[in-house]
């Protein structure tokens, strides 16, 4: 069975796609410098979940009944709610739904802006669904872990611009995002570890001011056990 390395293995991948995306063309400033892109980010990563089962741990394959052998684990996004949703079709072949979801992977922009807030309670949400509002995602009982991948965005606009970024250095507010998210005081009794932090990517665009040390940062969180 697939432990919480595979969700960090899993991380990485990302950062290497990034990595390489932003050498290549930049693609992580381009991405960055715009708008909320997580759905990109979702779909990337089921893609490469795809092509590196092995490393993951999550090849094999199963007997279909009145079919041929097809993969075990299968990944899938926005399916019963989840970004991105890893499933086990079990070794006689039958999905057996919720007890055969092996992670719930979401994913989470988090920006210096006035809303900062708003973002990270959506992490606690994801990663803590009630089944009062959420309750297809909250039946949901995964045998690895949820977990999110979250880019912590710290940008500001040359002075014409009228982005709401918060007062004061980007290591202040990173500090302040994980008190909040990461405080030992938790919300109502539960808590978030990270568990792997990538690359800091230095992103640079004509529309960004230059004098400040504009970035991107991927994060895994999961909730505490």
């Amino acid at each position: 069975m697939p432990d919480v390395e595979m969700l960090k293995r899993l991380a990485r991948l990302l950062d290497d796609r990034l990595a390489g995306g932003e050498a290549e063309s930049r693609l992580v400033s381009k991405l960055a410098a715009g708008s909320a892109f997580e759905a990109w980010l979702s779909f990337e990563t089921r893609l490469l979940a795809e092509e590196n089962r092995e490393l993951l741990g999550l090849s094999g394959h199963v007997n279909w009944p009145g079919g041929d052998a097809i993969h075990r684990y299968y990944f899938a996004n926005e399916y019963r709610k989840v970004d991105l949703y890893i499933g086990d079709l079990g070794s006689d072949g039958s999905d057996g739904s919720d007890a055969g979801c092996v992670a719930a992977v979401e994913f989470k922009l988090v920006y210096n802006n006035k809303n900062w807030k708003s973002q990270a309670d959506g992490i606690w949400v994801d990663l803590f669904p009630s089944p009062e509002t959420r309750e297809i995602k909250a039946g949901l009982n995964p045998l690895v872990s949820r977990a999110a991948i979250v880019a912590f965005v710290g940008k500001s606009y040359r002075d014409n611009s009228d982005y709401p970024v918060v007062p004061g250095a980007f290591a202040d507010w990173e500090s302040n995002v994980d008190g909040y998210l990461l405080g030992e005081e938790g919300w109502e009794g539960k808590h978030i570890d990270r568990q792997w932090s990538g690359r800091r990517f230095s992103v640079r665009n004509e529309w960004l001011d230059a004098t400040n040390d504009n970035f991107f940062q991927l994060h895994l969180f999961l909730p505490r056990k």
